[in-house]
C-alpha cells in the first residue's frame, strides 16, 4: 500500500456471526413495525440468557422535511434564513457555560431537544427584520418523508425486516436457539400490528448434527474395531481393550477441551470426527503388533 493509506484492523470470531435470524412481518408498514421492533422486540431479545446483541434491520431512512411557504413568509416578513436560524436555536442543546464546585467544573448547556413533528411545528421564528413572529407550521410545511430505498427484502414474497440475533462467546448456541424459537409468540405479541415473526437461518441445527455425526462415527468406528479385532485375532483380551481404549480416547479429548476452555462448535466436533478414525486405526495396529 502506499504509505498515505491508512489501514485499520479488527478482532472478530465465530461468536459474531448470528446464532438465529428471524423475519419481521406485520400489517403495518415497515417502517413502523422496525420503530416497534427496535423499542420492545430488541430488549426482551436481549435479556433471553446468552443473548449478547439483537439488531433490526430493513425498512428506509425517514427525514423530516420542511418547504417554506412563500407567501406565508413574506406577509409575515419573514426569511428562510430564520427558519434555518430557528432550526438551529431549537432543535438542540448548545453550551452556555460551566459551574465550578470544588474541584469539580461541570458544563452547562441550554436548549431542549424536539422529540417530535409536534414540537418542531411549534418552534417559533423569530424575524432578523420588523416582522412578526410565527410557528414554524404557520410558514412552513413540515412532513416526516421516508428516503428511496436502496435495498429490498422479502420473505415468501412479502417484504420484512430482519433481526438478527447474536450471542455470548461462552453461550450454549443450542440453548439459545431453543430460547428464541420458545419466545416467537410472546415477541410477536408485543410487537402487535399483526406482527409475523419467521425463523430464516439457524445454526442450532446444524450444531446438532454434527454432534449427532460425532456420536454416530464413534459408535460405528468402536463397532467395526471390535468386530475385525474379534474376528482376526479370536481374543476376547484384545477386543476388550480395544472396545475401552477408543472411549477413553475420546473423553480424554473431551477433558482437554473443558480444562482450557475451548466450546463444542462445528470446528471441535469437526476435529474429534476426523480423529475418530486415527483412533481406531492406531488401536487395530497396536493391538495386532501386541499379539504377534
Amino acid at each position: 500500500l502506499p504509505e498515505e493509506a491508512e489501514t485499520s484492523s479488527f478482532a472478530g470470531s465465530v461468536s459474531d456471526f448470528p446464532v438465529v435470524f428471524l423475519a419481521l412481518s406485520g400489517d403495518e408498514d415497515l417502517n413502523t413495525l422496525r420503530r416497534r421492533a427496535e423499542d420492545v422486540l430488541a430488549p426482551r431479545l436481549q435479556k433471553i440468557d446468552g443473548v449478547r446483541g439483537a439488531d433490526v434491520l430493513g425498512g428506509t431512512d425517514e427525514n423530516v422535511s420542511v418547504v417554506p411557504d412563500p407567501a406565508a413568509l413574506a406577509a409575515a416578513g419573514l426569511t428562510t434564513s430564520d427558519i434555518t436560524d430557528a432550526l438551529e436555536e431549537n432543535t438542540g442543546l448548545f453550551p452556555v457555560g460551566q459551574v465550578t464546585e470544588g474541584a469539580t467544573t461541570y458544563p452547562v448547556q441550554a436548549g431542549s431537544a424536539v422529540e417530535d413533528l409536534e414540537g418542531l411545528r411549534g418552534i417559533v421564528v423569530a424575524p432578523s427584520g420588523d416582522g412578526e413572529p410565527r410557528t414554524l407550521d404557520e410558514v412552513a410545511d413540515v412532513t416526516l418523508v421516508a428516503a428511496a430505498p436502496t435495498s429490498l427484502t422479502r420473505t415468501n414474497g412479502v417484504p420484512t425486516l430482519s433481526v438478527s440475533v447474536t450471542a455470548t462467546p461462552d453461550a450454549d448456541l443450542v440453548a439459545v436457539s431453543q430460547a428464541v424459537r420458545d419466545a416467537l409468540p410472546e415477541l410477536a405479541s408485543l410487537v402487535g400490528g399483526g406482527a409475523d415473526l419467521t425463523v430464516v437461518f439457524d445454526q442450532a441445527p446444524f450444531i446438532q448434527q454434527s454432534i449427532d455425526t460425532l456420536f454416530q462415527e464413534g459408535l460405528l468406528g468402536l463397532a467395526f474395531a471390535v468386530l475385525v479385532i474379534a474376528v482376526f485375532l479370536l481374543s476376547v483380551r484384545s477386543t476388550l481393550v480395544t472396545a475401552v481404549s477408543i472411549p477413553l480416547s475420546l473423553l480424554a479429548a473431551l477433558i482437554g477441551v473443558a480444562a482450557f476452555g475451548y466450546s463444542l462448535n462445528t470446528l471441535t466436533l469437526g476435529a474429534l470426527t476426523i480423529s475418530i478414525g486415527r483412533v481406531v486405526d492406531d488401536a487395530i495396529v497396536v493391538v495386532e503388533n501386541i499379539r504377534r
